[in-house]
């Protein structure tokens, strides 16, 4: 999911708690005005809850991208000074046999 299409998400869900909220004050028969307060108070911690959950959502995306971002760059130049060393010989001409896990397995590739 991307940046832009997780803070439309939140948009939406926000839209859509804040035309809940007016269609039940505005459309609903006289009810008492306690009733009217606490569903007034329950949409306003809804819509509350909803915007910090959109909020958090797009800063984790943010900072997930980033990352991956830097660690991808990370590898690439890794694995090309591995190959220069390699090419170059430095430890003799041996046989050389690479094994890699977890994050050395994208350097060999």
């Amino acid at each position: 999911m991307t940046r832009g299409r997780a803070c439309k998400v939140g948009c939406t869900l926000t839209l859509a708690l804040v035309l809940a909220l007016a269609l039940t004050l505005t459309l609903t028969p006289t009810r008492p005005l306690a009733l009217d307060l606490a569903l007034a108070r329950a949409l306003t911690l809804a819509l509350a809850l909803t915007l910090a959950l959109a909020l958090a959502l797009a800063l984790a995306l943010a900072l997930t991208l980033t990352l991956t971002r830097a660690l991808t760059l990370t590898v690439r130049e890794a694995g090309r000074m591995l190959a220069h060393v390699l090419l170059q010989r430095v430890h003799g001409a041996r046989p050389v046999v690479l094994v890699g896990f977890s994050l050395g397995a994208p350097l060999l590739s």
